[in-house]
Order: C-alpha cells, then sequence, then structure tokens
C-alpha cells in the first residue's frame, strides 16, 4: 500500500493562507493612510497577481503522462514447442499463473493478482466525485493497494518462423478519498514485461 500527499492542494492552501495574510495588511494600510480606494484597488490586483500564481502552481502539479514504447510481437526461428517451453517457463518464474493453455491452437491465457508494482505498468491516480453530499469537490486518490494482471499469448506460424504477439492488461486497485472503499482503475503497460518475456525466448 502506497500513499502520496495530494501536491496541487497542499500548493493551493499556501496561497490562500497569502491571500488572508495581504487582506489584513492591505485592510490595516488603509486604515492609516485614510484611503481605502486606493488600498482596495492594490489589494485587487495583488488578487489577480496571486490567482495567477495559483493557476500556474496547480497546472505544474498536473504531470503530462509518460509516453511507453511497448513491444508486443517478435518472430524465432525456434520450433513452436520451443518457444512455448520457454514462455510457460518465463511464467512460472515471475510468478504468473496460467489460466489456459492450448498448444495446438497457439494461446496461453495467464495472469497474477494482488502484486504489488512491479515496473511494469503505469498507474495514474483516479478522480473521484463524492455525489453523495453536498461537497462534491472532485479529489484524487492518494492510496494504491495492489495490481492486477491479464495477459494473453498467441503463437503464430510464419513462413518457418514463430511469432509471438503479448497483450498484457493492468489494473489498480485505489482507494475512494470519499468512502475509504477500494475500487479498480486500468493501467497502462510500461512495455518492461513485455520485453522480459520476448527476450526470454
Amino acid at each position: 500500500m502506497r500513499e502520496e500527499p495530494d501536491l496541487a492542494w497542499l500548493a493551493a492552501g499556501q496561497v490562500g493562507c497569502v491571500l488572508v495574510d495581504w487582506a489584513r495588511r492591505f485592510q490595516d494600510h488603509g486604515k492609516l493612510s485614510g484611503r481605502p480606494q486606493e488600498a482596495m484597488i492594490e489589494l485587487l490586483m495583488k488578487l489577480v497577481i496571486a490567482i495567477v500564481i495559483l493557476a500556474a502552481l496547480l497546472s505544474g502539479c498536473q504531470q503530462r503522462a509518460p509516453e511507453f514504447q511497448v513491444e508486443q510481437v517478435r518472430s524465432y526461428t525456434l520450433s513452436k514447442e520451443a518457444v512455448w517451453n520457454q514462455i510457460l517457463a518465463f511464467l512460472r518464474t515471475n510468478d504468473i499463473a496460467v489460466l489456459k493453455s492450448d498448444l495446438a491452437g497457439g494461446v496461453i491465457q495467464a495472469g497474477r493478482t494482488r502484486y504489488q508494482d512491479a515496473g511494469w505498468a503505469y498507474c495514474e491516480p483516479a478522480v473521484v466525485t463524492d455525489r453523495s453530499s453536498n461537497n462534491r469537490r472532485p479529489r484524487r486518490t492518494r492510496i494504491w493497494l495492489d495490481r492486477d494482471l491479464a495477459l494473453e499469448i498467441q503463437l503464430r506460424d510464419q513462413g518457418g518462423m514463430v511469432q509471438v504477439a503479448l497483450d498484457a492488461r493492468f489494473s489498480e486497485r485505489q482507494v475512494d478519498p470519499h468512502r475509504n472503499l477500494p475500487f479498480q482503475v486500468p493501467c497502462r503497460s510500461t512495455g518492461v514485461l513485455e520485453k522480459a518475456l520476448l527476450d526470454a525466448i
């Protein structure tokens, strides 16, 4: 289980404190100088600047999702049986259970559940809105429990070679920040698992 702070709202809170402090300063300044209108205009200008800073901070917290090059298909000069056995050995080594296999049809369905992050997938924190309350501010999840893998492998004969095609699908259990209940979120493959499997053949 992992937990990370919500950096965007921490930044917003800091800027909010600065705004309150500025409002108090300019209120006192207006009373002392006897020019409340000028003080209010100056305060409004400062507020505009603060809003721009806040927008920059919040946009900086929303990092762009990385791009991954995922190799899903590779061909081999080995026999179909040899490729098949190498794949099964890799699955056993990495605790990936074979759920269904058909050598004649060239299909293996495998999976691994409730495993901790192994660098195989990139999972973004989900944005959750609590629609059951009056406060419907969306919040990002900050707690991750574990991940699931569903892997389908196909072997095809291609002109004296054997082609291996992989389809790895990942998901992650995250905790709803409003209800404190787990829910499933789809993830993107980083290509690490696919490359390791194809290199092992």
